[in-house]
């Protein structure tokens, strides 16, 4: 089990908070331990992308009610994903496909082809 906001977060709004109230239902998620702990408090948007942004939001509403007691807005810091992240990537390696083909078309059509006097001799 491994938490979604890690204990150790750097989100202004949760500052102060007991270490308890990370350690709850809502918070917790089975996942890989090294790749948790490697994204730490630096990557929460990667975690959102890989959890998705409502288990993101969830999770840190749940924090923020066991340490405050009453709902909060989510802060910033949560690097929640913005749900047009993936049409623009979708256009980037579309336009990036594009760009390669046209380099490999280019390059066939332009290499040097053997001269005729060349190919009589052989």
């Amino acid at each position: 089990m491994e938490h979604i906001i890690p204990k150790g977060n750097i989100i202004p709004e949760l500052n102060g908070c007991p270490l308890s109230s990370y350690n709850i239902r809502g918070n917790l998620v089975m996942s890989y331990g090294r790749w948790n702990v490697q994204l730490s408090n630096g990557y929460l948007g990667e975690k959102s992308l890989i959890y998705g942004d409502s288990m993101m939001t969830q999770a840190y509403q749940t924090v923020w009610n066991a340490c405050k007691g009453t709902p909060g807005a989510i802060p910033y810091d949560l690097c929640l994903v913005n749900s047009n992240f993936g049409i623009i990537a979708g256009c980037v390696m579309i336009l990036m496909i594009g760009i390669s083909v046209m380099i490999i078309v280019y390059v066939i059509r332009n290499r040097k082809q053997p001269e005729q006097d060349e190919i009589e001799l052989r």
